[in-house]
């Protein structure tokens, strides 16, 4: 059907911006995030995926102040380069109830 068609072709359309966030966006999060000394620690997991403009983090962090600052981060490098990125912070805080 044409619907069907329609659709097909706009997923095809958003496979390079997609692939752009995955080559171009997600390794510069992780690389503010190895690079900071606070969160660049083995007991916090930090992921990171992007897709359809959004970066999204998960994993966990050891106390609400690193959660804060893998905010601060992420932030930071979307602010300089990727403007029309949003964030959703998913990191739990390990302990956290």
């Amino acid at each position: 059907t044409k619907e069907a068609a329609d659709k097909a072709s706009k997923a095809v359309a958003e496979v390079p911006q997609n692939i752009g966030a995955a080559t171009v966006v997600t390794p510069e999060v992780k690389t503010a995030i190895l690079r900071d000394p606070i969160l660049n620690n083995p007991s916090n997991l930090i992921n990171v995926n992007s897709h359809d403009h959004v970066v999204v983090l998960t994993g966990h962090v050891m106390d609400a102040s690193m959660k804060q600052r893998a905010t601060e981060d992420t932030q930071n490098v979307l602010n300089k380069r990727h403007g029309s990125f949003t964030l959703n912070n998913n990191l739990t805080v390990a302990g956290a109830q």
